[in-house]
């Protein structure tokens, strides 16, 4: 059961900063207003690493490894399942030491790794600024695999971070979006004391993904297949009131090949 054996693998490097942010993610483009799910992701980084993943998420899983609640168990139980289900799979782990980024990924019921070379958008800074979270922020654009970007960055706040994949500005950046606003990043909450360990966190066995735009394309084929259907015939549980949802988005990377 590849897909469902986790370790917890922690560390003591302290973060010297949290940031909770809320992701906005249209799942339909055909009527972006009317259909986008809320989230909130958590940034944790100290001067040398940085993680940024589903705090729910993980504690779920856990919660699960600690032989609490059983991998059936899960599957079958509707609260349990629908507690999580949906939450974003992407941990996205960068270690400066080594211009490294580390991005897990889960579809397809199983566990990927892809392991890259730190790559940071061109940003062009502007003179545009405006108020977050009672910081005076500034804005910054760049074309980032395949979007534009405009991030809302705090010079007051000495780290390069901020969500996802996007870093490498001269402060934190609070608020990014892209060109069409399928994904938005804003954040709400940000803690500077007792703010928690970068933890690292790896599955037992991950399948490695050695070209990033062909892990993309078969990700994106994924999206079109029924996932309750595989987790019914892969573990050979019935799950009730199964629903399919209408999965017409794409990615935060779309430089990859599309038919």
């Amino acid at each position: 059961m590849i897909g469902a054996c986790y370790d917890y693998v922690g560390n003591n490097d302290p973060a010297f900063i949290k940031v909770v942010y809320e992701r906005t993610m249209v799942v339909d483009t055909v009527t972006p207003d009317q259909n986008n799910v809320r989230e909130y992701l958590t940034l944790k980084a100290n001067s040398e690493l940085s993680i940024f993943y589903s705090e729910k998420l993980w504690e779920a899983w856990k919660t699960m490894m600690s032989g609490k609640v059983s991998i059936i168990s899960f599957f079958l139980d509707p609260k349990i399942h629908s507690s999580i289900a949906g939450l974003e799979n992407n941990i996205v782990y960068r270690d400066y030491t080594k211009n490294r980024t580390i991005d897990h990924q889960r579809y397809d019921l199983t566990n990927w790794e892809l392991v890259e070379t730190t790559e940071q958008p061109e940003w062009v800074i502007t003179d545009s600024v405006c108020s977050i979270l009672n910081y005076e922020c500034v804005m910054a654009k760049a074309e980032f695999r395949g979007r534009t970007w405009t991030a809302f960055f705090a010079p007051e706040i000495p780290f390069q971070e901020g969500p996802w994949k996007l870093c490498g500005l001269p402060g934190l950046i609070l608020q990014a979006h892209d060109s069409k606003k399928h994904y938005t990043y804003e954040a709400k909450e940000i803690i500077t004391r007792n703010a928690g360990i970068v933890e690292f966190q790896a599955a037992r066995s991950r399948i490695e993904i050695k070209d990033r735009r062909k892990g993309l394309q078969y990700r994106r084929k994924c999206l079109s297949e029924d996932i309750v259907e595989k987790i019914q015939q892969t573990y050979g549980v019935k799950i009730k009131n199964k629903k399919r949802t209408s999965k017409k988005y794409d990615f935060e990377e779309t430089d990859y090949p599309h038919n």
